[in-house]
C-alpha cells in the first residue's frame, strides 16, 4: 500500500512538472521565432539601403561639411531631389556653396560619378569646419514626376527605396524623363546587360518607347529572375 501511495505521488509531481517542462520549451521556441522573424526583417531592411556616395577628401584648409549621420547627397536642395547616394557617419566634403535659405550645402563629388561635379546636402546633419563665405547656388528644377503603372501582382516589380530617376538608357549620361517616387513600384519587362539596370514598363503617353531605365541600386527587384536582356540604346 505504501508502494502504491508512493507510486502515486511520484505520478502526480510528474505529472504537475511534465507541463511545465512543455511551457518552458514552447516558450523558448516562441522566443527564438521571434528573434528568427526580427533578424529576418533587418536583413531584409539592410537590402533595401541605398548604395554609398565617394565623396573626395576635401583639401587642407578647406571648408568641409563632415556628416554627423548617414546623408543623402542629392541633385537639389530637398527630399523631392533624387539621391545620388550616402555619405556616411564622418565623411567629409568641400563646401562649395550654400542654397539661398541656408539649409542645403553645395559639396563637391567626382565629376565621373555625377557630371555637374556637386551635390547637396542638408545642413541639419553635417558639421561645417573651416567656414568662409561661399556663392549662393540657385536650386535646379526639380525633376517632373513620372507615374509608373501598377504592376499585375505576379509580374516582376521594382519597388523604388526613394526619389529615383527614370531615364532613356542604362547610365547616368541619359536622359532623365522625370522621377519616381519612394515606394512606387513598377512591372520589369527587361534587364541591362551589365545587371545594373533594370527596364520598367511605363505609359506610352509619359514616354513614347513605353519603358523606362532605372537603376538597380535604387529599387528592390521581386520574381525579376528570368526577365529578358535589353540591349543597350545609344546615347542621345
Amino acid at each position: 500500500m505504501a508502494d502504491q501511495n508512493q507510486n502515486q505521488s511520484t505520478s502526480d509531481q510528474e505529472s504537475k512538472s511534465g507541463p511545465s517542462i512543455a511551457l518552458i520549451i514552447g516558450g523558448i521556441v516562441l522566443i527564438l521565432a521571434v528573434f528568427a522573424v526580427i533578424f529576418f526583417v533587418l536583413l531584409k531592411d539592410d537590402t533595401a539601403q541605398p548604395p554609398d556616395i565617394d565623396v573626395p577628401a576635401p583639401p587642407p584648409g578647406a571648408m568641409t561639411a563632415t556628416a554627423l549621420d548617414p546623408v543623402h547627397v542629392r541633385s537639389g536642395p530637398g527630399v523631392e531631389y533624387p539621391s545620388y547616394g550616402v555619405a556616411q557617419v564622418g565623411d567629409q566634403g568641400e563646401v562649395i556653396g550654400v542654397s539661398a535659405d541656408g539649409g542645403w550645402w553645395v559639396v563637391k563629388i567626382l565629376p565621373d560619378k555625377v557630371a555637374e561635379g556637386q551635390g547637396w546636402v542638408s545642413a541639419e546633419y553635417v558639421q561645417i569646419e573651416n567656414e568662409t563665405e561661399v556663392p549662393v547656388v540657385d536650386a535646379p528644377p526639380p525633376p517632373p514626376p513620372v507615374e509608373v503603372p501598377t504592376p499585375d501582382p505576379d509580374a516582376p516589380t521594382a519597388t523604388a527605396i526613394d526619389i529615383v530617376n527614370v531615364r532613356s538608357g542604362p547610365g547616368m549620361d541619359y536622359h532623365v524623363y522625370g522621377a519616381a517616387p519612394k515606394g512606387a513600384q513598377g512591372e520589369i519587362i527587361g534587364v541591362s546587360e551589365d545587371g545594373g539596370w533594370w527596364v520598367v514598363e511605363i505609359s506610352p503617353d509619359e514616354v513614347a518607347e513605353g519603358q523606362v531605365w532605372v537603376s538597380a541600386d535604387w529599387v528592390i527587384a521581386e520574381n525579376a529572375d528570368n526577365v529578358p536582356v535589353v540591349e543597350t540604346p545609344p546615347l542621345p
